[in-house]
């Protein structure tokens, strides 16, 4: 496993784990307005797609 995400019921926000070349891990957190980005993956998406179907968050 490369990164991991735990995205927010209650807020907008999504932490994104990702590990480095020591094999520690690093941590990015994401907001409204934002872009969260999956190096392991090549994938980019804004915070609020992710929420778009979600009533009082989109």
């Amino acid at each position: 496993m490369q990164e991991y995400v735990l995205i927010g019921q209650l807020r907008m926000n999504v932490d994104s784990y990702r590990r480095d070349v020591a094999g520690g891990w690093g941590f990015s957190f994401y907001g409204e307005g934002e872009c969260l980005e999956l190096a392991s993956i090549n994938f980019q998406c804004p915070i609020s797609a992710l929420y778009e179907d979600v009533p009082g968050l989109s």
